[in-house]
């Protein structure tokens, strides 16, 4: 499929629920200023040593910057409606960026002033597979510490409103992303080697994510690639900030697809299982410019287990993975982080996306493979 064509709503396995040119989108001034774990006032999270300093004790100051409209090519509106419930101001913001900062920027004095210190989030003019087009770009500066830390983040994020009225799971959703990253083989090594892209969380017991992945020398061996090739990562876990002890499901890796240097096209499609403990429903598809890089289905995590066992190494003691798509709480998606800055490579580095279009169906608009 080409960028513009594609306006109907309508296609043969799937409506359109939401499509929108991120670059075009009225981005509000940056607000809901926070401390991060505690409630002292933001100024509290600040040293004066280097101003405005490293946070306290490993807090952070988290900020929005809500992005607004109705998108002037496809005319879809803000997407606060049924089915995605995107909240819709208050106290919570709902769609746009999402920005954590332990280090530099979010001065007490004047933290929308300082935003841009922190993270640079424009719109530029940027051929898409031949189209002249405005484009949104997020430029996260300088992530000083190796590996990842959960005090510098960024994200496009569409946080859902779990509460409002007439709110449902999405059982089956496909979600597009027209994106471009920066080429990784300098910003990961063989010891800080990830750097996550999509991260979706329930309200407390589930996440998917999937992540550039550097190819050392033990999965040099395990993928028949060469050392440093940059490939991707699934997991599948009940990381979703609600308290439970760690556990992961599925840790699938794949160095089969090249990542792509210029816009590129990242498919995420999800068929939800029917409880925690139905492990042969669940259905997780990762698609890059149509290509499949994982069909995670009970079939093929059988599979992977045979040809590389004992893969979710987050376990103690390693486990082998389980077609796992529903957390033990059945909690519904709540935090979509469309496209994400959150990085665990070499610091002291810049990390940025650039987002040209996003669109969310209800389900697969394309033929889905048996298994």
């Amino acid at each position: 499929m080409s960028m513009f064509p594609t306006l109907q709503k309508l296609a043969p396995n799937a409506t359109l629920l939401y499509d929108c040119f991120p670059g075009l989108l009225t981005k509000q001034t940056p607000s809901q200023f926070v401390a991060g774990s505690t409630v002292p006032p933001i100024s509290a999270y600040y040293t004066t040593a280097t101003p405005p300093g490293p946070c306290p004790a490993g807090n952070a100051v988290v900020c929005w910057q809500r992005f607004t409209g109705t998108d002037p090519i496809t005319n879809f509106p803000y997407p606060s409606t049924s089915p995605l419930f995107a909240y819709n101001g208050g106290a919570v913001e709902g769609f746009g960026m999402y920005v954590i900062d332990q280090y530099f920027g979010f001065t007490a004095a004047d933290p929308v002033a300082a935003f841009p210190g922190v993270i640079g989030v424009t719109s530029e003019t940027n051929t898409v597979r031949g189209v002249s087009m405005t484009t949104l770009k997020a430029n996260h500066f300088n992530h000083v510490q190796n590996d990842y830390q959960s005090g510098v983040q960024s994200h496009f994020l569409l946080y859902r409103n779990t509460g409002a009225v007439g709110f449902a799971d999405l059982d089956k959703c496909c979600v597009d992303t027209w994106i471009r990253l920066p080429d990784h083989s300098t910003l990961l090594n063989s010891s800080y080697k990830f750097r996550t892209f999509h991260d979706y969380k329930t309200s407390g017991d589930f996440r998917y994510g999937i992540q550039l992945i550097y190819a050392d020398a033990t999965d040099a061996a395990a993928f028949h690639c060469d050392v440093g090739k940059i490939g991707f990562l699934f997991t599948a876990d009940n990381q979703a900030n609600g308290g439970l002890t760690s556990f992961e499901f599925i840790r699938m890796k794949s160095y089969s697809v090249d990542v792509p240097t210029d816009f590129f096209k990242s498919t995420i499609y999800f068929d939800r299982a029917a409880s925690f403990s139905d492990l042969t429903t669940g259905r997780f598809i990762y698609r890059v410019n149509d290509q499949t890089v994982f069909d995670v289905n009970v079939n093929s995590v059988a599979q992977y287990n045979i040809d590389h066992p004992l893969a979710c190494t987050f376990n103690n003691p390693d486990t082998d993975c389980v077609n796992r798509h529903m957390g033990q709480n059945s909690n519904p998606w709540q935090r979509l982080f469309l496209v994400s800055n959150y990085f665990g490579g070499v610091g002291g580095n810049d990390v940025q996306f650039e987002l040209a279009r996003l669109r969310i169906w209800s389900d697969a608009y394309f033929p889905l493979p048996n298994y």
